[in-house]
């Protein structure tokens, strides 16, 4: 009797959506299906509470948690992608206690390596490629850098600038804190009111609020910590600030180069975004002739007419078993942040199910990115929400910003968060 072989999933990235996509997939298929998540990190990386905890000290640690463990025979392997081929991908090292070469193959791809760091929180390639221990250590230099600095300008007014501002206000407030944002409206995806709220709240704070304007870094020395050698940066207009330390708080890029390696005309040219379709799947700018069967092939021609669905110039691509998630993907205006990420790993996970047991009869599950949320720290107690229409503030947060929470969530014991 023939045995039959698994299919193998991998999945690229354990972060929030590599998570949960992990997580769904172990729950729905991972009785029929084998499931392999890669990160090059060897913790998870908790970033939303990087700025708080590059300003605040003795809570570094918590910052890093261990990746789930996922069971049975699915795999968690720490190492860094080197290149994706039609059905393989190729690692940094071997796997020789798993009888692992290089090379690993996959019959369904989930890409979920989001994008890079801004430079405020950009950690070298070596440190990343470590430890949790080299990213505590990271941290506490990123503390020290910021506690020396008297004068401070962050560019950018969007949730990372707004903590950082803040936190460092309040820690600090004898130093001379700058926020430079190149809009007139705070967090400009968001309600206005959100804007209001978080203005006050840094005026109080006595950080000096400039809109408009826009940081230009020519005739600028500024190392890999952000310290200007000149002491002073310019804006675009020409207005002239002190400066020991900046913090450049723009800048994200997707991580979709190895995916504009495979299907280059999947990635936008100009934002490097990878384009999707509503059911999370690798798409293109123009039709395949070589499209492999897809969950949703046949309804193709229906789609567009439904109100989920995808975009009209857009084409499932010639690899329907490749999934994009998180912030390398050009998901229909969703909001670049893990709980965004989140329910497009839910909405992959779903139709890979669903191509696994060979379901053609189900509909495809369409992705649609919802109202705007977020949550943002305006103080070192202190948090605003927004939740579709509704806005929210807390005066009563702990100084970890509850990182013991996302511990729990992700089925990670707290009783000692140093591991």
């Amino acid at each position: 009797m023939t045995e039959i072989t698994k299919p193998t999933i991998v999945i690229l990235g354990a972060s929030y959506g590599g998570d949960r996509a992990a997580k769904a997939l172990v729950e729905g298929i991972g009785d029929v299906a084998r499931i392999i998540v890669v990160d090059k990190k060897s913790h998870h990386n908790h970033i939303y509470v990087f700025p708080r905890y590059a300003v605040t000290n003795s809570h570094e640690h918590k910052a890093f948690i261990p990746y789930s463990d996922l069971k049975g025979a699915h795999l968690t392997l720490h190492g860094s992608v080197i290149e994706i081929k039609d059905n393989t991908v190729k690692l940094d090292r071997t796997f020789e206690q798993f009888n692992l070469s290089d090379e690993i193959h996959y019959d369904y791809l989930v890409y979920a390596l989001g994008s890079t760091m801004p430079k405020s929180l950009q950690m070298d390639a070596k440190t990343m490629a470590g430890t949790k221990q080299s990213y505590v250590e990271w941290l506490r230099h990123r503390q020290g850098v910021i506690k020396t600095a008297q004068r401070l300008v962050i560019a950018g007014g969007g949730a990372l600038g707004v903590q950082f501002a803040t936190d460092i206000a309040e820690r600090y407030p004898t130093k001379k804190v700058t926020i430079i944002h190149s809009r007139d409206q705070l967090l400009p995806r968001f309600d206005p009111q959100m804007h209001n709220i978080i203005y006050n709240s840094m005026k109080s704070l006595n950080i000096d609020i400039h809109l408009n304007e826009r940081i230009s870094l020519e005739n600028t020395t500024v190392d890999f910590d952000g310290n200007v050698s000149e002491k002073r940066v310019f804006t675009q207009s020409g207005k002239e600030f002190d400066c020991d330390l900046l913090l450049l708080c723009t800048g994200q890029r997707p991580n979709s180069e190895f995916m504009e390696k495979l299907a280059p005309d999947s990635v936008d040219k100009n934002t490097k975004l990878i384009k999707v379709t509503r059911s999370m799947q690798l798409a293109s700018q123009q039709p395949s002739e070589n499209t492999k069967p897809t969950l949703d092939a046949a309804r193709q021609a229906s789609e567009k007419s439904i109100s989920l669905g995808q975009d009209p110039g857009l084409h499932t691509s010639a690899h329907p078993n490749i999934y994009v998630i998180g912030d390398s993907a050009d998901a229909f205006g969703a909001i670049k942040s893990g709980r965004y990420a989140w329910f497009q790993a839910q909405t992959a996970a779903e139709n890979i199910i669903k191509q696994v047991r060979g379901d053609a009869e189900s509909q495809p599950t369409q992705y649609d990115p919802g109202e705007p949320a977020i949550k943002v720290s305006i103080g070192l107690s202190r948090t605003v929400v927004q939740m579709g229409n509704e806005i929210i503030i807390n005066d009563n947060v702990p100084e970890d910003l509850d990182a013991a929470s996302v511990w729990r969530a992700r089925n990670i014991d707290t009783s000692d968060m140093s591991l």
